[in-house]
């Protein structure tokens, strides 16, 4: 399917580009909040908690729920 696409289209069209937590707090709002779906060993909570304090959003205006696995 990669092959086809990048023949028909484009390479662009296959390459995922790097996630941007600025851009994403830029658009996040109170009912718009960042959601974040993990593969396993990941974990931006760092990142995110050194944006949220960069932002004056931490602790307050900052919540963090985790799902659980599953």
């Amino acid at each position: 399917m990669k092959n086809y696409i990048v023949q028909s289209l484009d390479k662009r069209f296959i390459i995922s580009p790097a996630f941007d937590l600025e851009a994403a707090f830029e658009d996040s709002s109170l009912i718009t909040p960042i959601i974040f779906v993990l593969s396993v060993g990941a974990d931006p909570m760092r990142y995110l908690l050194d944006c949220a304090k960069k932002h004056g959003k931490f602790p307050l205006g900052f919540t963090n729920i985790s799902l659980g696995q599953g």
